[in-house]
């Protein structure tokens, strides 16, 4: 399996909060969106805080997608 899917991705001001260990809730508008390759998605679930996007894991990895479970598994399963 081989897919894309966008992604939220941190900003350098995102991440610099992150390092400092800064536990605000980051907003949505704050991080940039880039496309990933998916070669293995072991689950993906709605995400709790919004329920239009989704959370993907990959290999240990957890990813947070614009797109609802129902769009990332059209793409999934083209």
């Amino acid at each position: 399996m081989k897919v894309t899917i966008p992604i939220y991705y941190h900003t350098d001001e995102t991440l610099n909060l992150k390092r400092l260990g800064i536990q605000e809730k980051f907003k949505v508008e704050e991080f940039t969106i880039k496309d990933v390759i998916f070669y293995n998605i072991n689950a993906i679930t709605s995400d709790p805080e919004d329920p239009k996007e989704s959370i993907i894991y990959s290999n240990g990895y957890t990813f947070y997608s614009p797109l609802s479970v129902k769009q990332v598994e059209s793409i999934i399963n083209f």
